[in-house]
């Protein structure tokens, strides 16, 4: 059965409604920068953190299929593996964690931690997505994350070969080829995906609304704002003696990814009025709690700060900034 409660939380009011839309852009967006930094890594043949990348592009992919229909996804890599190549999952999930954590109403009841790929289907109908990418999208997923899982943890530990074994006859070879099937994957995987997150506007009565902010220049909301983020990180560490390749290589990679979220373009600043609408449902929205995580990051690193500072008055260690 669909997790019934998370369909009541999301469908209470338009606030809500606008928060799931921006949970799913958060995804979106996630999926997107990790497959466009993971190419970038691996124009530099840093191979290891480019499989890395590109596999949690895949990752974010799979919990955005499952998220927009049924509101929800597991949390654990290997059940989100599960659910595509078997069938069906269960394990802890993103809105029960949420609600542990107080960010979300947990009187909605039972959140259920089962999650069934024929439900997925199900709600991709709904969304009047394309039979092909339904029955396509989640079997690459099926075949590709419970593989991709593990060798990525591979790729981890035996990314110690690469530190001493650069151009290595088999190590090399072995990593560039797994580099190539994950970004092989990811451009197959991504225009589907970002079909559904299409689908799932266009059946939304919001569908205006969204795609107000998706198109906020002013603002650089949206589809801006991950072309801002990209050009400035994929800009980052462009080396001089090699500038004008390197840039190259910089634009190629990022408008990749601005080229795909194509079909999510429209005039931009369509309706300021509409955009400031969601805009305003998530800033003032349980969204806003969230900054007690940032809180307590920030209190985490003061005291590692102030840890290793105190041991470097005591020893001849630099001190630490």
């Amino acid at each position: 059965m669909p997790n019934m409660a998370a369909s009541r939380f999301w469908d209470q009011d338009d606030a809500h409604r606008d928060q799931k839309f921006y949970t799913a852009f958060c995804i979106l967006t996630s999926m997107c920068s990790d497959y466009a930094i993971g190419l970038d890594l691996q124009a530099q043949k840093k191979l290891n953190w480019a499989a890395t990348c590109i596999y949690y592009s895949l990752v974010h992919a799979g919990r955005l299929v499952c998220f927009l229909p049924l509101g929800d996804f597991p949390i654990a890599h290997r059940n989100l593996g599960e659910l595509y190549a078997d069938g069906d999952t269960s394990g802890n999930t993103w809105l029960k964690e949420h609600a542990r954590l107080g960010f979300i109403d947990s009187q909605l009841g039972s959140i259920e931690t089962g999650f069934s790929l024929k439900d997925i289907r199900s709600g991709l109908r709904k969304m009047r997505i394309s039979p092909i990418i339904i029955q396509k999208a989640p079997q690459l997923l099926g075949i590709a994350l419970p593989k991709a899982c593990k060798l990525r943890n591979d790729a981890n530990y035996e990314a110690l070969l690469i530190a001493h074994e650069y151009n290595h006859q088999r190590v090399t070879r072995q990593f560039e080829q797994l580099v190539h099937v994950f970004s092989t994957i990811a451009s197959r995987l991504l225009p589907s995906v970002i079909q559904i997150f299409k689908g799932f506007v266009d059946s939304s009565e919001r569908n205006c609304h969204w795609y107000a902010l998706l198109n906020w220049k002013s603002n650089t909301e949206g589809l801006y704002y991950i072309k801002e983020s990209l050009d400035v990180r994929l800009n980052v560490m462009r080396g001089t003696w090699r500038e004008i390749n390197w840039h190259t290589q910089v634009y190629y990679r990022s408008h990749n990814i601005h080229d795909l979220l194509n079909p999510l373009r429209c005039v931009p600043d369509l309706s300021v009025d509409l955009a400031e609408a969601v805009h305003s449902n998530i800033i003032w929205s349980t969204f806003g709690t969230k900054s007690q995580v940032m809180d307590d990051f920030e209190v985490k690193i003061k005291e590692l700060k102030d840890a290793i500072r105190r041991t470097s008055r005591k020893t001849s260690w630099h001190r630490v900034y």
